[in-house]
């Protein structure tokens, strides 16, 4: 990169006049001079941005303003050397301006230029002598890593855009959702707000006990960003969700499961022998999850093992619990396990007591399913003769899947004729 072309990049124009002189040390070779220069034009850089976010309204940068105000009045300069001292602390913690690898970078400038400028910091007399290479990766550091944002985009933001993603009225339907969203800061997002908004859905989705809307929305938003940033989107997970979650965490590892439909990327960010452990948690999964491990069993690799998880281990109280949860969208697969459990009843009081569960999946039921279902009740007596055969056989007529004569043909040709009486 051309040291020369920085300045233009550079919007405020106290940083760029420090710039200007940062490339005017390092060009005469006064290197000391050159990364003074450059930290302090990213002191005064992180001040303006922490005075953009205190008019935004954020309360800390309101604060911090005003203790600025206090230390200037005062002519404290124990303060002002404390305050400068922690400058990069207080932007990344308090405003997360910058990620972690960005801080290692700043911090290196700053204790460079703090052996610049102060003698006793030189060893045993020496002076302290930074090389070319030294100023010149700092200024390209400084340069992309933070004086090239103009805009700033810390918690305020943030925390805008989980208000419109968590409100009530933000859409359930993705079609719908990315039009909302392409109307927000993320249709055009900063490279810093890409990183400090991505990292924090990451984190409340896996650590937080969320409700279903609130999930939704981050699925809905990590996949709009994954459309439409891909390559850093991918760049920022891979970074840090090895570093936020905790495979062996068994709600940790639900919510990554519930990602991994979203986007197959999720699955690939684990290695060989943790991808094991997911495999063997998907089989074992904890009920609850029925619509999850669907969605799973249609992805490669891992399929497999949410079907076995779904057609051997799928209780009837799991089934009750997830009619009563989800009422309609019932996908194929748990369908099919809900005729498979009801058909193969042992006694009259199992059909019985299941019946409610195939009367409320039944309108979700295709032709072929319903066939299906009448084929399976006349094969098993103690279900075909139980009280609320009756009532399932009724329901599946009022769908008006069949033609009058076909239904017919069907329920006589199971022997379940007797169990129709007034048909409306």
């Amino acid at each position: 990169m051309d040291i020369e072309n920085l300045v233009s990049g550079i919007k405020n124009a106290n940083v760029k006049e420090y710039i200007e002189e940062s490339i005017k040390s390092y060009n005469s070779g006064s290197f000391r001079a050159s990364i003074t220069y450059i930290w302090l034009a990213i002191f005064i850089d992180i001040n303006q941005k922490i005075e953009q976010l205190a008019i935004l309204g954020e309360q800390e940068a309101i604060a911090i303003i005003h203790k600025i105000e206090k230390i200037r009045k005062d002519n404290n300069i124990q303060e002002m050397l404390s305050f400068e001292r922690d400058i990069l602390t207080i932007a990344k913690e308090k405003f997360n301006l910058f990620d972690d690898i960005t801080m290692v970078d700043l911090k290196r400038i700053q204790e460079d230029r703090n052996r610049s400028v102060h003698p006793l910091l030189s060893y045993e007399g020496l002076l302290y002598k930074p090389s070319a290479e030294q100023a010149r990766t700092h200024l390209i550091n400084a340069y992309t890593k933070l004086l090239n944002e103009p805009n700033v985009y810390g918690k305020s933001v943030i925390n805008r855009l989980f208000e419109l993603i968590y409100s009530t009225i933000f859409p359930i339907d993705y079609t719908k959702a990315k039009i909302v969203l392409e109307s927000s800061y993320l249709k055009s997002p900063k490279d810093s707000l890409l990183n400090n908004f991505t990292i924090a859905m990451l984190k409340q989705y896996l650590k937080e006990p969320l409700e279903f809307r609130q999930k939704n929305a981050i699925e809905n938003t990590l996949k709009y960003l994954l459309e439409k940033e891909r390559g850093k989107i991918e760049h920022i997970i891979g970074n840090k969700l090895p570093t936020i979650i905790d495979i062996t965490n068994s709600y940790e590892l639900l919510q990554i499961l519930r990602l991994i439909p979203l986007d197959n990327y999720f699955y690939n960010l684990f290695d060989d022998a943790q991808k094991i452990l997911i495999n063997n948690f998907i089989k074992s999964c904890p009920p609850g999850n029925l619509d999850m491990l669907d969605k799973l069993a249609n992805i490669p690799d891992i399929g497999t093992f949410a079907e076995t998880r779904i057609n051997y281990y799928t209780s009837r109280k799991e089934l009750f619990e997830y009619i009563d949860e989800i009422p309609w969208g019932i996908p194929k697969s748990i369908r099919n396990i809900i005729t498979k459990e009801y058909v193969n009843s042992d006694n009259f009081d199992l059909a019985n007591g299941f019946a409610r569960v195939v009367i409320a999946t039944i309108p979700e039921m295709n032709k072929d399913e319903l066939i299906e279902l009448i084929i399976g009740m006349g094969k098993n007596r103690q279900v075909s003769n139980s009280f609320q055969a009756k009532s399932i056989l009724h329901k599946i007529f009022n769908t008006k899947k069949f033609e009058d004569d076909e239904f017919m043909s069907i329920i006589k040709e199971n022997d379940l004729e007797n169990k129709l009486e007034n048909l409306n």
